[in-house]
């Protein structure tokens, strides 16, 4: 698991070389936010969201992130 988040913030901090995200964001917590966006599928099977309303969580945030406003 260590080594699955490892290669997602090598992702991460790639993108940011290549111009892809911001060089104001932070790494580290763009991976978190990553993993965490993850963690929405029990609530999608415990019925206290529902998948459109996850993929929009996952839309947005991914959004955000590779806007590149410099």
């Amino acid at each position: 698991m260590t080594h699955g988040r490892g290669l997602i913030e090598q992702i991460v901090r790639q993108a940011i070389t290549d111009g892809h995200i911001s060089p104001d964001r932070d790494p580290a917590t763009e991976t978190n936010l990553l993993l965490t966006l993850t963690g929405l599928t029990p609530l999608i099977e415990l019925s206290v969201i529902e998948p459109q309303e996850a993929l929009t969580a996952v839309d947005q945030h991914l959004n955000r992130l590779f806007t590149n406003k410099t």
